[in-house]
Formats: C-alpha cells, sequence, structure tokens
C-alpha cells in the first residue's frame, strides 16, 4: 500500500460514512492512503464539514481507519446480499454507541456544538451512526462504482436512483469516452 499524504482536496460523493471509505483510493490496482497522519484526518473531518473542535491522535486515525474497512466490507456485504460480518457489526455498533455532538442554536442564530471539545470521538460517532443508517436502508441506492478499475462506494441519492458510476466526471467521462470510442473505431 502507497501512504500519500493528501496533495489534492479530499473528494466526497454521497453519504459522510460511504465517503470515508474514499480515503483509501485505487483499492483494486494500487491500494493509496489518504489518512497518512492525525492531521489528514482533521482536514478530511473539516472539509466534511463535521463538527471538529478537537485535534485527533495517532489512536484516533487507527480507529478511524480501523471503522474505515468495517464499513467498506459491510457496504460490499450490503451490496452482494450477504449478512455483514460480526466483526464489522461490532465495530460499527461500538462507534455508533458513542456520545454525537449536539448542536445548538447560538446568539449569533449560528449553529454551535456541544460535546466534542474533549476527544475526537463524537465526530467517529456521526460517521458510524451515518453507516448504520446507509447500511440498513435496504433500498439498493449503495453500490460499487461500474469502472472495473474503480472500487469506489457510492450511495445514489438521485431521483430517479439510476447512476451506475461513483463520479460520473471521472469513472463515468472515461466509460463514456471508451464506448465511444470503440462505436466509432
Amino acid at each position: 500500500m502507497t501512504l500519500t499524504p493528501p496533495a489534492a482536496p479530499f473528494q466526497f460523493g454521497s453519504r459522510i460514512s460511504i465517503d470515508l471509505t474514499w480515503t483509501l483510493r485505487y483499492r483494486l490496482v494500487r491500494p493509496t492512503e489518504r489518512l497518512v497522519s492525525p492531521s489528514d484526518l482533521h482536514d478530511w473531518a473539516t472539509a466534511a464539514g463535521l463538527p471538529v473542535e478537537q485535534r485527533p491522535s495517532p489512536a484516533d486515525l487507527s480507529e478511524v481507519r480501523l471503522l474505515r474497512e468495517a464499513i467498506y466490507r459491510a457496504a460490499q456485504s450490503v451490496i452482494s446480499d450477504r449478512r455483514i460480518t460480526e466483526e464489522d457489526q461490532v465495530i460499527i455498533n461500538r462507534w455508533a454507541a458513542e456520545p454525537t455532538p449536539v448542536p445548538q442554536l447560538a446568539p449569533d442564530g449560528t449553529v454551535a456544538t456541544v460535546g466534542t471539545r474533549t476527544t475526537f470521538t463524537p465526530v467517529v460517532a456521526l460517521v458510524a451512526r451515518d453507516a448504520v443508517d446507509v447500511l440498513t436502508r435496504a433500498d439498493g441506492r449503495l453500490r460499487c462504482c461500474a469502472d472495473e478499475q474503480c472500487s469506489l462506494l457510492f450511495y445514489d441519492g438521485s431521483r430517479p436512483g439510476q447512476r451506475r458510476w461513483c463520479d460520473t466526471q471521472r469513472c463515468g467521462n472515461r466509460a463514456n469516452t471508451k464506448a465511444y470510442r470503440q462505436r466509432k473505431g
């Protein structure tokens, strides 16, 4: 596996729990870790719009990677119509049971959060709770990208619910270009 600090901004596509799985890129061809340091985890959580007030520790980074992989395996199980393993259930449920940040209306009319000042755990709990929601929907919208070289997952929240690619600008465009060349070629 290649450890590559993010040079470009993190990418987001659907649900926060599924987006976390995008931090290990190119799983099928050359796995590339985007969460190399606790600072990378902080940057990802901030870019994701999570209420981050505490810097994650090296232990937090390790735990989030374990959660990420449990979510990925569980999603693959759901997509393949298999049971989620007990090990992955335990990891996801343990984090989902943690307290989450509590939104509060601030005097200036903005949203303030309570419950995130001492540890990074409430932020991780939000991701795990989202995973529980996504993994239990049974609506057929949790998918793996149709590009054979891409291993990214996505939740199709579009109205028609017929997306095939994690990102139409990247994988969808590549597939359409390939199909066009084959028709013309």
